[in-house]
């Protein structure tokens, strides 16, 4: 009967140790190499459908590194990477934490909020939206989704007022301060700074940049007339301390992405979009089997 009572036990054990052993390597599996997100909305179609679940890959950038008690409690915290193989490129679909935890004005990281965009710009470029196309200065890669950016340009023709009243669309667009008045058709030129790039700061470079290196310095940046100021002390011209990118929704008709609220910090990007785990119409309440790990371009 000891005998029957003790292999029971050593199986109990051995099985306890097998749950915890899986559990813990789901975890590290979920932290360091991929983890899955389900879409709710159909900013990202027709490349990611809502109800699609995907898988983000976390090597290839290198998962982040932070204080996750200090992030769940609105703290602002220190970010790292581990290594990594790979960067992000044009034309990526990543997966970040929104930028904006209470207001649009001031930048921090917001742990529990999550979007998917595709990426369209990268530290160094010069980004513009003319009639509706993305383009890249003195580079002629094609950018987002062209059949999206064709029919915005339809649906300007009819002009600001159909596309606001009729359409339901917001017209205007980042920084939303004057003398600079840009939108959805028009937008830019915009310089997207990187990691050890220096600008001259005048008022437009004020205007276009001025939360960004507020969060970098963690400093009131303040403008008069054309001579900025971080602190109460001028700043003729600043070094960028992060990596910045441009990001945007191949449904550009109803993306709520970097035309309306700015660039991205690069580490806010948790990682790449890599294939649909699983896919439901949420309309018919149906599998798409056909989207199952299907692979996102």
């Amino acid at each position: 009967m000891k005998n029957i009572i003790g292999k029971i036990i050593d199986i109990c054990y051995t099985a306890a140790l097998g749950v915890v052993g899986i559990a813990v390597l789901y975890f590290l599996m979920q932290v360091f190499v991929c983890t899955s997100f389900k879409i709710p909305s159909d900013s990202m179609e027709p490349a990611i459908l809502a109800g699609d679940r995907i898988l983000v890959e976390k090597w290839s950038l290198g998962a982040r590194l932070f204080r996750f008690n200090k992030a769940i409690r609105n703290e602002p915290v220190s970010i790292s990477r581990m290594p990594s193989f790979s960067v992000v490129r044009h034309n990526d679909v990543v997966v970040f934490n929104w930028p904006y935890l209470h207001t649009w004005d001031t930048i921090q990281m917001d742990i529990n909020r999550y979007y998917v965009k595709r990426c369209v710009g990268l530290p160094g470029d010069t980004l513009q939206i003319i009639d509706g196309f993305y383009q890249l200065r003195g580079d002629d890669v094609l950018l987002g989704n062209r059949d999206s950016q064709e029919r915005l340009q339809r649906l300007a023709a009819h002009g600001r007022e159909y596309m606001e009243n009729i359409f339901g669309l917001v017209w205007q667009g980042y920084p939303y301060d004057d003398p600079i008045e840009w939108n959805i058709k028009d937008f830019g030129p915009l310089f997207i700074p990187g990691r050890g790039i220096t600008l001259p700061m005048n008022r437009h470079h004020f205007i276009l940049y001025r939360r960004l290196i507020e969060w970098e310095q963690g400093e009131k940046l303040t403008c008069q007339n054309d001579s900025v100021f971080l602190a109460g002390q001028c700043l003729p011209d600043y070094c960028f301390e992060k990596n910045y990118c441009f990001v945007a929704g191949d449904k550009v008709e109803d993306s709520q992405d970097s035309r309306y609220w700015g660039l991205l910090p690069e580490e806010f990007i948790v990682g790449k979009a890599w294939r649909v785990f699983s896919s439901k119409d949420l309309t018919r309440n149906k599998t798409r089997w056909e989207r199952v790990w299907h692979r996102i371009r």
